[in-house]
């Protein structure tokens, strides 16, 4: 487990190396294990916005403990 309250990741175009956004995964001190992800995107990059939810949703349930997101 990370020492610290949340993972926080900036996003890049693969094509054009342009930053796009950025995604927070936080909760890792809670201990009912309800994680948050939260994202902040580029408006002209929305169309990619389901792959980097999908990818930090692997991400997240290949390496931690979460049981659920919060409401």
């Amino acid at each position: 487990m990370m020492n610290g309250a949340e993972l926080t990741w900036g996003i890049t175009d693969s094509e054009t190396n342009q930053f796009v956004g950025i995604v927070t995964i936080s909760g890792f001190d809670r201990p009912n294990r309800i994680g948050r992800i939260d994202f902040i995107i580029d408006q002209q990059a929305a169309n990619a916005s389901k792959e980097m939810i999908e990818r930090a949703l692997k991400f997240i349930v290949d390496h931690f403990n979460f049981k659920k997101s919060p409401g």
